[in-house]
């Protein structure tokens, strides 16, 4: 009787254990993009082909830190069909926590991005008419 209850309290602890390690790190930025992003580039981040660009992998002609702009002031270019419109509600954090959840939970990098990097790339970029 006694084992059968240490048997039954490990394979509970070694199920939330399997479950808690294939959560996304940045739980917030997932939240975020599924609100934000998953309408075009899908939930898995796959997107829709000749439409909405796949974010895994990231793009090649997109650098990582590039993608705090793109979100911010959206993508304007001519020979897309259909424009990547601004999301300019989004706090900085929220910002941070999306690039991160792409980067890291997406794309299994290990590139990971601070708040006070965020807000230095935001304040490069060219407003409004970001082209990719």
């Amino acid at each position: 009787m006694k084992a059968n209850k240490v048997n039954t309290i490990f394979l509970i602890l070694a199920i939330l254990t399997y479950f808690s390690c294939n959560e996304a790190k940045y739980m917030q930025g997932k939240r975020t993009y599924d609100m934000v992003c998953a309408t075009c580039h899908m939930q898995n981040g796959s997107g829709v082909k000749n439409l909405y660009p796949s974010l895994k992998p990231i793009n090649t002609s997109i650098t990582s830190s590039e993608l705090a702009c793109i979100i911010r002031y959206g993508v304007n270019k001519e020979s897309s069909l259909i424009k990547m419109p601004p999301n300019p509600a989004l706090e900085t954090v929220d910002i941070t926590n999306i690039v991160n959840y792409i980067v890291v939970d997406m794309n299994r990098s290990k590139e990971e991005f601070t708040l006070d990097q965020i807000e230095a790339m935001l304040e490069n970029c060219k407003e409004a008419t970001v082209e990719q």
